[in-house]
C-alpha cells in the first residue's frame, strides 16, 4: 500500500489524468443508458401514434360469466397506471321479421338481421341527433305480449342508410322481439381509443346492403343488417332466463402519455 501511494505522488498528474478519465467513461457509459432509454421511448410513441386504434387498445371477449369485478380487479393490477378506461359491450344478432321495402329512393329497406349492441358509458360517447337516449325495458311492467317493447337509437348513418329513424318499430323472432326507435346517435369521438376503431353499431357494413337502395341482399347475395343500440340494463334484463341471450366484450385503453405517446 505505501509503495503504491508514494507511486501515486510521484506520478500525481498521470494519476489524475487516468482518475478523470475513468470518471468520463462511467458518465459517458451511465448516459448511453439514459439516451437509450429515451429513444426507445420517442419510438414506442411514434409507434403508437401510427398505429390503428384497435392497436392501442385490449379486446376481451367472453360469455357473460367470464367478466366480472374480480377480472376488472386483476387487469387493474396488472396494467397499473397505464390502465385508462373500460368500456363494456354486449352484443347479439336475431333474425328480423319481413319488414318490406318501401321501393322508393331514401324510403326504408327490407333487413333480413338486426344487430343489437349496448355500451355501458353511451350517454357519456354519443351525441343525440334526434329524439332521446332509450329507457331501460322494464319486464315486470309488460303490458300484453311478453317482452315488453324495448326501446333503441340507430346511429345517424345507419338510420341515412336504411331509411329507419325515429318512431319506427322492428320485430325479430316471429314478433317475440319489438324495438322501437327512440332516437338517432352518432359518436362524439369516433376515431377515439374507446371505440378501437369499430363502429359498426352506428353504421352498416359495407357489403352488408345493396347502396342503390330497395332489396335487402347486395347483388353478392350478403344480407342486409340493420345496427340498433339498447340500453345496457335492457340487455342484462332476465326473467326466468336472459331476454336476449348475448356475447360481452371489454374494451380496454390504455393511457397514449405514459406509454410515451407526444413525450
Amino acid at each position: 500500500m505505501d509503495l503504491i501511494l508514494r507511486r501515486i505522488r510521484r506520478h500525481w498528474p498521470m494519476s489524475l489524468a487516468v482518475l478523470l478519465c475513468l470518471i468520463l467513461a462511467s458518465t459517458i457509459l451511465a448516459s448511453l443508458s439514459l439516451h437509450g432509454a429515451a429513444v426507445a421511448a420517442r419510438e414506442l410513441g411514434r409507434s403508437l401514434e401510427a398505429a390503428d386504434p384497435a392497436e392501442r387498445s385490449l379486446l376481451i371477449t367472453g360469455t357473460p360469466y367470464t367478466f366480472g369485478q374480480a377480472l376488472y380487479a386483476d387487469l387493474q393490477g396488472r396494467l397499473g397506471r397505464f390502465l385508462e378506461d373500460r368500456l363494456v359491450i354486449r352484443h347479439t344478432t336475431l333474425p328480423a321479421d319481413p319488414q318490406p321495402s318501401t321501393g322508393v329512393e331514401g324510403g326504408r329497406q327490407a333487413i333480413d338481421v338486426l344487430d343489437v349492441y349496448s355500451f355501458d358509458t353511451l350517454a357519456l360517447n354519443v351525441r343525440l341527433v334526434e329524439g332521446r337516449l332509450p329507457d331501460q325495458a322494464r319486464m315486470t311492467e309488460a303490458v300484453g305480449n311478453w317482452p315488453p317493447a324495448m326501446e333503441v337509437v340507430i346511429g345517424l348513418q345507419a338510420a341515412a342508410e336504411s331509411g329507419y329513424g325515429v318512431g319506427d318499430r322492428l320485430t325479430a323472432n316471429d314478433l317475440y322481439h319489438r324495438m322501437d326507435i327512440v332516437g338517432v346517435v352518432e359518436p362524439l369521438a369516433p376515431h377515439d381509443d374507446l371505440w378501437g376503431g369499430d363502429l359498426s353499431a352506428f353504421a352498416i357494413q359495407p357489403g352488408t346492403g345493396d347502396p342503390d337502395g330497395g332489396e335487402a341482399r347486395d347483388h353478392q347475395g350478403r344480407e342486409m343488417t340493420l345496427p340498433l343500440i339498447l340500453e345496457t340494463r335492457s340487455l342484462q334484463s332476465y326473467l326466468g332466463g336472459p331476454i336476449l341471450p348475448h356475447e360481452v366484450a371489454w374494451r380496454i385503453t390504455l393511457d397514449p402519455r405514459r406509454l410515451g405517446v407526444g413525450e
